[in-house]
């Protein structure tokens, strides 16, 4: 491909590259304002290098470079976004390739025959890795979950790919799905109900306490007023199915179990609303740092997991802080002890780091 050697050639520390790309940001930039839209550089490709014909790359090259936010690519980061108009561009073409009925999204069988061109032989399980590509579960993988797989994939495996290009790459790709493809983004119904339920969990609110009890009631669907595991699953499969994960929903019931009879009392019902909220969090972090989706977290994995949370830089070292996870040194780190980790590290307060902790210490001793 011309143009993809032309920007190779433009990647290069040299001089005469400087200039040169110097001269083609110019060029995309009619209005000499010194900033890019997308709808500039899409232009620009489309006129110069035709072989980049796809949008959904470019969006995603342009929101990956996109430094600060703005909206638009500054020279500073002209650099950065010709690097991923490659990266996204190889990426895509990939996908097309596994994409055999051309839907514009992958299922289990069209990935797991076609797998070869990702490093196939390098997957393991391809079952698995299609799964802990579809982050929604909803059985087909798309461009941007795609991406985000391959390019962390490639960083874990030390396959030339650093952790700033795992980063922008996911940061561009998430991008993309909140403005269009709907990947990961949760429902409109779903914001609603978590917002209910966020307004429940106030204390010492009379309106808050009256829409617990109409739906601690609802729950207890037996009157024995005493919750049960059984009727909080069947609870949120009906009421908050996107609260996708049953492990998650489990270990929110036992914190707020602080009895530990089984039951949720209604005196607990508070805390079990906002553990619900706590976990489906941790679950939705736990679950994109999890790249092999066995249920653990590896070191490599927590590691660059890291470079995606805020709480990064109060976090300190990746190594120390994965050691104070792993307290047992098992195979890995499971959801319990990433949320206990990540409840010391958000501010979420003692009584909140004491439930989990007994929720931590109750799953090790069942092991």
């Amino acid at each position: 491909m011309a143009g993809a050697q032309v920007i190779r050639d433009l990647l290069e520390d040299t001089p005469e590259a400087r200039e040169a790309m110097a001269k083609v940001f110019i060029a995309m930039d009619p209005n000499g304002n010194q900033v890019l839209s997308l709808a500039e550089v899409h232009k620009y490709m489309e006129e110069t290098w035709p072989e980049f014909d796809s949008q959904r790359m470019l969006i995603r090259a342009h929101s990956a470079a996109d430094s600060d936010g703005s909206g638009w690519i500054t020279f500073p980061e002209f650099r950065k976004m010709l690097k991923y108009v490659l990266f996204f561009d190889e990426l895509y073409d990939k996908f097309v390739s596994l994409d055999k009925d051309g839907d514009h999204r992958l299922t289990e069988e069209e990935f797991v025959k076609g797998c070869e061109v990702v490093g196939g032989d390098k997957i393991e399980d391809p079952a698995a890795a299609f799964h802990a590509m579809d982050q929604n579960d909803g059985g087909v993988v798309l461009f941007d979950e795609f991406s985000v797989w391959i390019a962390r994939k490639l960083c874990v495996d030390g396959e030339g790919v650093d952790e700033q290009t795992y980063i922008d790459a996911y940061k561009g790709s998430l991008g993309a799905i909140t403005a269009a493809d709907g990947g990961r983004v949760r429902s409109g119904a779903w914001w609603k109900g978590r917002a209910k339920l966020n307004a429940m969990t106030k204390k010492k609110d009379k309106k808050a306490k009256e829409q617990r009890k109409k739906l601690y009631a609802r729950i207890d669907a037996d009157g024995s007023r005493g919750v049960t595991p059984d009727e909080v699953y069947a609870a949120v499969q009906k009421m908050w199915p996107e609260f996708d994960s049953m492990e998650a929903v489990n270990s929110a019931f036992k914190a707020a179990d602080r009895s530990g009879e089984g039951r949720v009392q209604f005196r607990e019902f508070r805390l079990l609303i906002k553990y619900l909220l706590f976990f489906d969090n941790a679950w939705d972090l736990f679950k994109q740092m999890d790249t092999n989706a066995d249920g653990k977290l590896q070191l490599e994995e927590f590691s660059l997991g890291m470079q995606l949370l805020s709480l990064k830089e109060e976090a300190g070292d990746a190594e120390t802080e994965y050691a104070k996870m792993n307290v047992d040194e098992g195979k890995g780190v499971e959801l319990d002890e990433f949320a206990l980790w990540l409840a010391n590290h958000s501010n979420a307060g003692d009584d909140m780091a004491e439930d989990l902790a007994r929720v931590a210490d109750s799953d090790s001793e069942g092991e």
